[in-house]
């Protein structure tokens, strides 16, 4: 129980303080664009004295979408930790619960984040089992797991927290045809 309440927490705590630091990173962020809209004006020559609502509208829903993004890979990462503690528990692999949280934790790395998450339980497969059944389970729980969370989870979930329309309505900010 506390394995399982420790891999749904982790992902827990780190979105909320992504989430703080998002915050604080915008509010800090917006305080300074006042400041050089002030100073030397370079941000309302950029888009335009009769272009300042938009701008600020388009850079404040950039801000949420981006907040709710990193959230949702957090919560992704985190399910993803807690369904590698259930297969490996289910296998037998001693020590699930920390090859869960790892597995949690290196899926933030891009691209060899998967890969490295998988040494380790591997490896700790072939030392526990007496033949290669167990030890192939183990890739197979990997590769099924990241396959449905690439191709499935991930574009659903990122998708709606993101936007799909937030390249649509940059390039229209840049073309100068946000809407309003």
């Amino acid at each position: 129980a506390a394995a399982i309440a420790f891999a749904l927490a982790a992902p827990l705590v780190w979105s909320i303080t992504t989430r703080r630091n998002d915050s604080a990173v915008f509010a800090t962020a917006a305080n300074e664009q006042r400041t050089v809209r002030l100073e030397d004006g370079s941000i309302l020559r950029l888009a335009g004295q009769t272009r300042l609502t938009v701008t600020t509208k388009t850079l404040d829903d950039i801000g949420t979408r981006v907040s709710r993004y990193l959230m949702m890979n957090a919560l992704v990462n985190g399910g993803f930790g807690v369904l590698v503690f259930v297969g490996l528990s289910l296998i037998g692999v001693e020590y699930a619960a920390l090859w869960g949280f790892l597995a949690a934790l290196f899926r933030f790395v891009p691209y060899v984040g998967a890969f490295v998450s998988i040494v380790l339980p591997f490896s700790m497969a072939v030392i526990q089992f007496s033949g290669w059944t167990s030890p192939l389970l183990v890739v197979a729980l990997f590769v099924v797991l990241e396959l449905i969370t690439n191709n499935v989870v991930e574009p659903l979930a990122y998708g709606k927290a993101a936007g799909c329309y937030i390249w649509r309505k940059a390039n229209g900010w840049m073309t100068n045809r946000a809407e309003e």
